[in-house]
């Protein structure tokens, strides 16, 4: 059972000016390069989409970050690749194994390392699909860093995917419904803890400036009884504490652990 994890902004983020994401296939009539920034824009109901592809093409998708960055976590959402090899670039211009992929049956696959490479570009390789000679496809791309899991179980508070609804009644007494771009917020709270590490990201979460990468699922969503929105390994966003740092003691006994409560809100940036 995996527990909540954060992660720095997407490297390949569309707010990240000198990223960049090149693809190469030799066979396809459009290798969808005019769409790559779909990858990039936190979004999966769009995607990079090839055109007239087979397996034989090899199709590579180059990412550049314009620096040299950490990189323990690649998460690769809805996509259709069975076979495939990631690789980073090292210090030396040399193309390095990250992983290689055999026979998957899993359209968001993660991929992560204990240790962070330091790298500027990294390549993957996409050698078949899950069906044969099909086009190739993918909503979101993160490559990013590793920042802090929670040890403790926070409970989850009003999970909410607000797509700020909004009724207009019309002349035939019929309702008109607008709905915007869904944002997702969340409540964590702990009752009382004394676990340091946890402590620490409660206060580093409301320190910092650029929004965080929030994986609910830690990585592993088939510790929920049920497959829904919020709680899939698709659904990671970029979120800040929107209400202000509280530390109380429990019951207001400086003996006795914090009480923690945060409130995190998707963010732009």
């Amino acid at each position: 059972m995996a527990q909540i994890k954060f992660f720095r902004k997407n490297h390949l983020d569309l707010n990240r000016p000198n990223a960049s994401i090149t693809i190469t296939d030799l066979i396809a009539l459009n290798n969808g390069q005019n769409s790559v920034s779909q990858l990039r824009n936190r979004n999966n109901i769009t995607g990079w989409l090839t055109t007239g592809s087979t397996d034989a093409a090899n199709t590579i998708i180059l990412s550049e970050f314009g620096d040299l960055l950490n990189v323990d976590h690649i998460q690769m959402i809805k996509h259709n690749f069975k076979n495939y090899l990631i690789e980073w670039l090292d210090v030396f211009d040399v193309w390095n194994e990250y992983e290689n992929i055999t026979n998957n049956t899993i359209e968001t696959t993660i991929h992560s390392k204990d240790t962070p490479v330091q790298t500027r570009a990294i390549r993957i390789t996409i050698y078949n699909t899950f069906v044969a000679d099909t086009d190739k496809e993918m909503r979101q791309l993160i490559i990013t860093e590793f920042l802090y899991q929670f040890e403790g179980y926070p409970i989850l508070n009003n999970p909410l995917l607000s797509r700020s609804r909004k009724e207009n009644k019309m002349g035939s007494g019929k309702s008109n419904i607008t709905k915007t771009i869904p944002t997702f917020s969340v409540e964590l709270q702990v009752t009382v803890t004394s676990i340091e590490n946890d402590l620490r990201i409660h206060q580093n979460l409301y320190e910092r400036k650029e929004g965080v990468l929030m994986l609910i699922t830690g990585g592993d969503e088939s510790q929920f009884r049920s497959n829904r929105a919020n709680y899939r390994n698709e659904d990671i966003v970029l979120v800040l504490p929107s209400d202000e740092y509280q530390n109380k003691f429990y019951k207001g006994v400086t003996s006795n652990g914090i009480q923690m409560k945060i409130k995190l809100t998707e963010v732009d940036r």
